[in-house]
């Protein structure tokens, strides 16, 4: 994406008609908020991008992707909703397009659903793996199947830091504290500085229902404390 990114704007510079530009450009813009969430002005940029892409085009489906993936990380959720359910019946093949309203799914406490939409995808294009395994066991974890959850992580060549936090749910869950210790060992060492509750902030709290949080948060506090 940080490749794709100035060949993106250089399009919307050569032809500021293009929605199709715009509308991949606000997507870029938007998703960088997964790897700096403390930085939400990457989701107010991409909103801007895509309500230009959508001016343009309102049927270019990754306008209303944008606008859905920043609307969500908001916390605001019904737009976000809107947004995705209308990329999705633009483009139901998508497989990013159904990836991305599976972690909404996640994230309004409809894990089962998600994980329907996690197949699809994965139906449409199989061999786009680098997220699926990743995506289902957020889901799996949500959905509290947490022995499954944790042979989707053991499949990753790398298992992603929001994902890690997820694997110390399951293995505490699983009575596996030994294993949860060591994987909260690689999540500090991975932020180095940050206190839990800061890693907690930064990547999982990002549930409608804040019990969901709440509770993650006290089995990570309990598996720290163990040590």
């Amino acid at each position: 994406m940080l490749e794709a990114e100035p060949f993106l704007r250089q399009a919307v510079t050569l032809d500021p008609q293009f929605a199709a530009a715009h509308a991949m450009l606000s997507f870029v813009e938007s998703i960088k908020y997964y790897w700096d969430y403390n930085n939400p002005g990457h989701l107010h940029s991409g909103l801007e991008i895509a309500r230009t892409a959508l001016g343009l085009d309102p049927d270019e489906a990754y306008g209303h992707l944008a606008t859905g993936f920043a609307h969500l990380y908001l916390r605001q959720f019904r737009q976000a909703e809107i947004s995705l359910d209308r990329a999705v019946a633009l483009n139901p093949n998508d497989p990013f397009i159904l990836s991305i309203r599976a972690i909404f799914l996640n994230h309004t406490d409809r894990p089962e659903q998600g994980l329907d939409e996690i197949a699809e995808a994965q139906r449409r294009d199989p061999y786009a793996v680098g997220w699926y395994d990743d995506f289902r066991g957020v889901l799996l974890t949500t959905a509290g199947r947490y022995r499954e959850a944790a042979a989707c992580y053991a499949k990753m060549a790398t298992v992603t830091p929001w994902s890690l936090i997820r694997l110390i749910i399951c293995h505490s869950e699983l009575g596996e504290i030994s294993q949860a210790q060591d994987v909260l060992a690689k999540v500090k060492a991975h932020y180095r500085g940050m206190s839990l509750d800061q890693i907690i902030d930064t990547e999982v709290d990002f549930y409608q229902d804040a019990a969901i949080c709440g509770r993650y948060r006290a089995i990570l506090d309990r598996v720290d404390k163990a040590q």
